[in-house]
């Protein structure tokens, strides 16, 4: 049986040890981590699940103007889960 668990710091070094090479290394990282080789500190610092959500976030945010050209009510219904 399989048993699922919270990341800890010290899985570190061994997800660190599955990636012997920089393809390993994308495909596990797909190119978020920064730069092959990186060590262990360096894997840590990455931010997971909400933390990680908000920065995609933050950074859409930056690169695109919503209410460029937009009428204010149809900006009021924006990101209310309401489909056409």
């Amino acid at each position: 049986m399989l048993r699922l668990r919270p990341y800890n710091k010290s899985d570190a070094e061994i997800i660190m040890s599955w990636i012997k090479d920089e393809r390993a290394f994308y495909k596990w990282t797909a190119g978020v981590l920064g730069e092959y080789p990186i060590s262990e500190e360096q894997f840590n610092t990455v931010k997971a699940g909400d933390e990680l959500y908000e920065e995609f976030q933050r950074i859409y945010d930056e690169s695109v103007d919503r209410g460029a050209g937009k009428d204010k009510a149809e900006d009021k219904m924006w990101n209310r889960g309401r489909g056409r």
